[in-house]
């Protein structure tokens, strides 16, 4: 039988929160845009950009997909479902 889902335990926010967030960081970033700039794309506060990056909102599928609208980019890219010929992204950004 499968284990129950549990997250006690995950310090801060729960994996996939900060997992969607990390990559919306990254792709911002490779676009070489600001916060505010995905914000405004998105029609989104940038205070609320900012804390969906962190893992902090438990965001809904409308939101992620308007960020993936405005990141010109899959929304399977910011999920992490497998879309053939689309390479998924690090978990964690070089620094």
């Amino acid at each position: 039988m499968a284990e129950r889902y549990n997250n006690e335990g995950l310090p801060g926010a729960p994996r996939f929160r900060l997992t969607i967030g990390r990559r919306i960081r990254l792709i911002r970033q490779q676009r070489g845009w600001s916060q505010e700039v995905l914000a405004e794309l998105a029609d989104l506060h940038r205070s609320y950009v900012a804390a969906v990056e962190r893992g902090e909102h438990n965001i809904g599928i409308d939101t992620i997909e308007r960020l993936a609208f405005a990141l010109e980019t899959p929304l399977c890219r910011l999920v992490g479902c497998v879309e053939p010929g689309l390479a998924p992204l690090p978990l964690k950004q070089e620094v």
